[in-house]
């Protein structure tokens, strides 16, 4: 029985030594990782130094890098504070099995309200171009008006992004 207890003892003891040591390398190479980027930071701060005081003067240099960085010290401090002073964020509540139906209604829902605002939004430039009989422009909008319902927003910026591009290859004229 002693045997057996001391077998188990060993591999565990192995296995502790094993993770001891992977924990031990990671430590290291953070410390390594951490004193490169302050090392850079420095080179950085003096090249910083250097360009500015060549510019305008050492005096106006030294002022110009360490209100810099009180400034970056100043808004991380205000970060730091605004995060305090919202608390601790309230636990998430369990997710609900929510009904494919329910689910299907409140997208209907918003897909209702924004072809309403949508069609709120355009209803003035509508009614203008109609009282100015500019009936391409009218159509054009209208065409839009019912892509923008039926695409959502990201095919709408997928839509303009490729608009972009062929009417800036239209405009200087480059082919393939």
């Amino acid at each position: 029985m002693n045997e057996f207890l001391a077998r188990q003892a060993r591999e565990i003891s192995a296995l502790l030594e094993r993770a001891a040591g992977r924990v031990i390398v990671n430590i290291v190479l953070a410390v390594l990782a951490i004193i490169a980027i302050f090392a850079g930071l420095a080179f950085l701060t003096v090249a910083l130094y250097l360009k500015v005081a060549a510019l305008a003067g050492p005096f106006y240099a030294a002022l110009a890098v360490g209100g810099a960085f009180i400034l970056f010290a100043l808004i991380a401090l205000l970060i730091l504070r605004l995060r305090r002073l919202s608390g601790p964020p309230a636990p998430k509540p369990k997710p609900v099995e929510a009904d494919p139906t329910q689910i299907e209604a409140k997208a209907a829902e918003r897909r209702a309200a924004l072809s309403a605002n949508i069609d709120e939004t355009v209803a003035p430039i509508l009614s203008a171009l109609h009282e100015a009989n500019m009936q391409p422009a009218e159509l054009a909008l209208r065409v839009g008006v019912e892509l923008s319902k039926q695409t959502g927003p990201f095919g709408l910026i997928a839509l303009a992004v490729t608009a972009g591009f062929v009417v800036a290859r239209s405009i200087s004229g480059k082919k393939g």
